[in-house]
């Protein structure tokens, strides 16, 4: 049965506000709500990652407080999350306004934020949308500004919350304002760019909704599926764009967001370890005396669900559930075990939406845990065996049996951030293995070329183009697509997979996502397959060696003489900063 409160969308969605329903929101309480007679405005008080990380906390409630903890949560991008219609435990003994029962009188907004005054001011999109949606609730209820109050100023004794942070009486100030009709309309965003200096049109505004052939150019360029369709992957990954070069995370591609996409990467200083000398290649394997399992990635910033969380509401699943009607909160925790496995990027994919990376990800484990009705549903068998693989990761992906490095985040279109993580990494791998600074800087060349400046680890192209490949060993229906390039050297093919699967002692062939999920491996196979001469039969050696330094055919290790001038003069300028 349905509680009373579901008005709340409607109202909200009515104001201009982007709103996302919580799966069960309608009949999710503590019990009816009383008769609603103002707002309560709190922080959760969570992580400083992700747009909503604290969401899961507010559905379930904590071990000392059951949930839900409010009607409502607010994203740092300016996203009202619906969660509950019934009463709900964010109030406690106070008072506001001679209202003595928050619970049964007052919603409850829960908005993301750490309570520190390091994550101070507010995004601004976030504090906008938090006024024009309490304006919203009180203007539908009949009730005046002064019925909105910060937890602190109605819990008793005072002193006893301290949330929010912000000026209150500002803020009742800016609501009253909302109120009246005397606030003006939040800034728009122009319909274009001015005209560009070549003379061209300048290009539009994109926002999520959105068929435009800028779609898929945007698409490409962040390294997300292109359907074409500004969809919510897309919306998700520009606003993780925006946060890393310190925009608004509004998710509209306005004139302000096509210039920072147009802008090269900053170039990072490259730490240098003692000059290494040149060694004889060893051409068998660094065995490990202990096989080391892969650490399971740290909790991925969006989202906000840990490993242990995603395994409780895994464990809740009692039916199938078919992809296409997973909720977010579902999506979430599949998303977080298959990131556990790497067969998900752990930091830029466990983002609630089920869209194709996630669903293929899924499909891919379920076809190799041999599932009944493959990866089109998930049923409490599926989530068993997933639980019971991220629980222990190596028994499903593999061990290394070669040295691997500690892994480290790489996070698509991030370009700045990836190079300086990417750098440090391929130059501490290729030192350990005794390579000249001519040789690590051709690798490094390599590695910036085939990951588009260190944007992704995965072709942009669909690999179709591989199908049939027997040189490739591409032999069976599929293998173009799925054994498409991956990795800092864009590993290709069906023989390739299996060498590098047989070599580290790592599933890649039965689980080819793998290798663009896991860095420190990635840099590995470069690393190891340049200086054996794994993909070609070429060894790095034999054109960058004491005697020359023959960087234009050195391409020939990895891919004939494609773009061979190019990837030569980057490897000088490496070269020179080296």
């Amino acid at each position: 049965m349905a509680f009373s409160l579901t008005w709340l969308p409607d109202v909200l969605k009515a104001a201009g506000l982007k709103v996302a329903l919580v799966e069960g929101w309608e009949t999710r309480g503590r019990g009816e709500m009383g008769k609603v007679r103002g707002v309560i405005c709190h922080h959760t008080a969570g992580s400083r990652n992700g747009n909503m990380p604290t969401l899961g906390i507010l559905i379930k409630g904590r071990s000392d407080l059951p949930g839900p903890l409010a009607q409502l949560g607010l994203g740092r991008d300016g996203t009202w999350y619906v969660i509950a219609a019934g009463r709900c435990n964010h109030a406690g003994k106070g008072n506001w306004q001679g209202i003595t029962t928050g619970n049964s009188n007052l919603v409850g907004v829960e908005a993301e934020n750490t309570g520190s005054t390091k994550d101070f001011p507010w995004p601004a999109v976030q504090m906008d949308a938090y006024r024009r949606g309490v304006a919203a609730i009180l203007n539908h209820v009949g009730k005046g500004p002064e019925f909105c109050c910060g937890h602190r100023e109605y819990a008793l004794p005072k002193g006893r919350k301290d949330d929010p942070l912000f000026d209150m009486a500002a803020f009742r100030d800016s609501v009253a304002a909302i109120l009246n009709g005397t606030a003006g309309p939040p800034p728009l965003i122009p319909a274009a760019e001015p005209p560009r200096p070549n003379g061209q049109a300048g290009r539009i505004t994109l926002r999520r909704g959105m068929t435009h052939p800028l779609v898929k150019e945007l698409q490409a360029r962040l390294g997300v599926d292109q359907a074409g369709v500004f969809g919510p992957r897309t919306e998700a990954a520009v606003r993780a764009f925006q946060r890393d070069q310190g925009m608004l995370p509004d998710g509209i591609v306005g004139p302000k967001t096509w210039a920072a996409l147009d802008a090269p990467p900053q170039q990072q200083p490259v730490p240098v370890g003692p000059p290494p000398v040149v060694k004889e290649i060893d051409e068998s394997p660094r065995v490990l005396a202990t096989p080391v399992a892969p650490a399971a990635p740290a909790p991925p910033p969006a989202g906000g669900i840990t490993l242990a969380e995603a395994h409780d509401v895994l464990a809740d699943v009692t039916a199938a559930h078919p992809t296409a009607d997973w909720d977010e909160r579902l999506t979430l925790a599949v998303q977080r075990t298959l990131g556990a496995l790497y067969l998900l990027n752990p930091n830029d994919d466990v983002d609630g939406d089920a869209g194709p990376r996630t669903r293929g990800a899924w499909a891919l484990f379920a076809a190799d845990a041999r599932l009944a009705g493959g990866g089109g549903a998930i049923d409490p068998v599926g989530t068993r065996r997933l639980i019971d693989a991220s629980k222990n990761p190596a028994a499903f992906i593999g061990a290394p049996i070669v040295q691997l490095l500690p892994d480290f985040e790489f996070r698509r279109a991030k370009r700045t951030v990836n190079q300086q993580r990417s750098v440090e990494a391929l130059i501490q791998a290729a030192t350990a293995q005794k390579l000249t600074k001519p040789q690590i800087a051709y690798i490094l060349a390599t590695a910036e070329h085939e990951s588009d400046r260190f944007a992704t680890l995965e072709e942009y192209a669909s690999g179709a183009a591989y199908e049939g490949r027997a040189d490739l060993g591409n032999t069976q229906p599929g293998d173009g697509r799925l054994y498409k390039g991956r990795g800092y050297v864009q590993l290709t093919g069906r023989n390739n997979y299996r060498a590098y699967g047989t070599r580290t002692g790592i599933r890649i062939l039965e689980l080819p996502y793998i290798l663009m999920n896991w860095a420190s491996l990635s840099v590995y196979v470069i690393v190891d397959g340049m200086m054996r001469g794994a993909y070609t039969g070429r060894r790095l050696d034999q054109f960058v060696n004491k005697d020359q330094q023959d960087f234009r055919n050195a391409r020939r290790v990895v891919n004939g003489l494609d773009q061979a001038d190019k990837i030569a003069a980057q490897a000088q300028a490496w070269l020179a900063r080296l």
